[in-house]
């Protein structure tokens, strides 16, 4: 049997984050040009398929335990949450 998690869809995901988070995406898709010119971005990056966001908030940001609840993966950078959406198969 095949699970896939989260039931929620990316944008309801992102909708809840900013809601209830006060989150701000910075970035989210973005052409292979402009990822080549950020420092430190990978070619394989899931912003180029739209996979990805980067998020900024209003205040502190969520414990990293809240994210991973509404389904994010969750990488706390410097000065922003790199987040995709997590995609668990089980037996």
């Amino acid at each position: 049997m095949n699970w896939s998690y989260p039931v929620l869809s990316w944008d309801k995901a992102v909708e809840l984050l900013s809601r209830n988070y006060k989150a701000s995406v910075t970035s989210w898709w973005r052409t292979a040009a402009h990822n080549a010119k950020l420092p430190g971005s990978s070619p394989k990056s899931a912003h180029l398929r739209g996979e990805a966001i980067d998020v900024v908030y209003d205040g502190a940001p969520p414990p990293i335990e809240n994210l991973e609840n509404l389904g994010f993966l969750v990488r706390r950078e410097n000065d922003h949450d790199h987040l995709e959406l997590r995609q668990l198969s089980m037996p």
